[in-house]
């Protein structure tokens, strides 16, 4: 989760915002940069969030699991 959280931070840095926490949209295009770029940015993010979720996810249900009686 670790990982996935500070990809995102990266990815919000080099758009040239500062990271609050997962819940923010991803920012507008900067100007002077490419379509292309802004899109592989955009593709990468939507990728660490699903890691994150995924992980968070395997994280609760080991939580939340029952535990077997003695």
């Amino acid at each position: 989760m670790g990982r996935a959280h500070r990809r995102v931070a990266r990815i919000h840095r080099r758009l040239g915002v500062d990271y609050g926490s997962r819940c923010d949209p991803l920012p507008p295009k900067p100007p002077r940069m490419r379509w292309a770029t802004y899109a592989r940015l955009a593709a990468q993010r939507t990728a660490a969030d699903e890691v994150f979720n995924a992980a968070w996810l395997a994280g609760a249900a080991r939580i939340i699991a029952p535990t077997p009686r003695r």
